[in-house]
């Protein structure tokens, strides 16, 4: 029999009568291995096609493209394109975020942790191990105008409960008065220690903030002059995180609010192996470019619609 209509013949019994190998391989009294091989060679030479119908193909490849253009570590994305009216999208993608950092966590390892709403979500959707040793370390300060659950100061207080292992806080404000009181906090014994310890960090749990008139007056606009208002304006920043500000290139700003900000520096985040982004919502699109282009996410898990929107504006 020629060999392309064995293989034919192979391929029929094989996907469309479910019959197994060793099966195939008695009809023709070839080994089971030969039937494999025949198979491969089928699906590379394009005779054989697998067709998978379920709409989240689509969805798998095009974070595979993300991935793949940033050479990142995985991109993991939520399908919200049917999702029912009472659901929260950002909540969808806190759960998703909460169970993917369950089946990464490992004994040993030493985890950062910042703020905000969706990462405090994560953390309300974390069941913890207690048979693991996991540190956690608060990455930045807090900020006092914004309920207390949503600082990372809480987020690590109520994460490192889920583990054996240590916490290390930041027991201060995020951005304090001026340069010489934040010399004077860094050297404080216990903050000092928690510091030392981001380049130990292996795994950061990281959330995005986008930089506009909203955000500034809703966070910004008790803690930074105006001065230091406009500089970050006129530096067409799109976003931060950890209180490091990026421009829509991903370059991170060193501007003088800085000098005194609490919180780990651009160089020691970036150093961090396994970045984990979690965000949500279209109009985090620009922020969240910026941030890949800043190198200073690894994994970046989000919803259906926010991925699509970021290829489009990627045009990959």
């Amino acid at each position: 029999m020629e060999k392309e209509k064995l293989l034919l013949r192979m391929a029929y019994m094989y996907y469309k009568q479910n019959m197994d190998l060793k099966e195939i391989g008695e009809q023709f009294n070839i080994s089971y291995a030969t039937v494999s091989r025949f198979l491969k060679e089928g699906r590379k030479s394009g005779l054989i096609e697998i067709k998978i119908n379920h709409p989240i193909i689509r969805l798998l490849d095009l974070e595979a493209k993300l991935k793949n253009a940033f050479n990142l570590k995985d991109v993991v994305s939520v399908n919200t394109s049917n999702i029912e009216a009472n659901y929260s999208i950002k909540n969808l993608v806190s759960i998703e975020a909460a169970n993917y950092l369950m089946d990464i966590l490992k004994d040993g390892d030493m985890l950062g942790i910042s703020w905000g709403s969706t990462i405090c979500q994560v953390v309300n959707n974390f069941s913890g191990n207690k048979k693991i040793k996991v540190d956690v370390i608060q990455l930045n300060g807090n900020l006092s105008n914004i309920p207390i659950e949503l600082n990372s100061s809480d987020l690590v207080r109520r994460m490192k409960d889920m583990f054996t292992g240590s916490y290390y806080f930041i027991n201060s404000e995020a951005i304090v008065d001026n340069q010489e009181t934040k010399n004077l906090l860094v050297e404080n014994i216990v903050l000092k220690k928690t510091i030392l310890l981001f380049n130990n960090i292996n795994i950061a749990l990281i959330g995005i903030g986008a930089f506009n008139k909203k955000s500034i007056q809703d966070l910004y606009i008790n803690y930074m002059k105006n001065d230091e208002i406009m500089e970050l304006l006129n530096k067409n920043i799109v976003g931060e995180t950890c209180f490091n500000f990026f421009d829509s290139n991903g370059n991170i700003i060193d501007i003088e609010l800085n000098k005194r900000t609490i919180t780990i520096n651009k160089n020691s985040l970036k150093n961090i192996n396994n970045k984990i982004m979690v965000a949500s919502g279209v109009e985090k699109t620009e922020a969240i470019i910026g941030a890949l282009k800043a190198k200073i996410i690894n994994t970046l898990i989000t919803d259906s619609l926010t991925l699509e929107n970021i290829l489009k504006n990627l045009a990959i």
